[in-house]
């Protein structure tokens, strides 16, 4: 059950940033990364794909 709970609350953290700095080519700031760096440091296994999606909008 917590796995589930990671997958979830990772993939809405990412997605947030995804939607509101990515796609409208905002840069991603320090606080920005604060906030992805964890999820991205996880394995995809323990945080679920939004690991990649962390992966890919904190850098």
């Amino acid at each position: 059950m917590h796995t589930i709970l990671t997958h979830q609350s990772n993939r809405k953290t990412v997605n947030y940033y995804y939607l509101t700095k990515y796609l409208q080519g905002k840069d991603i700031g320090y606080e920005d990364s604060l906030a992805l760096s964890p999820i991205a440091l996880q394995t995809p296994y323990v945080g679920g794909d939004a690991v990649f999606g962390a992966r890919v909008v904190g850098h």
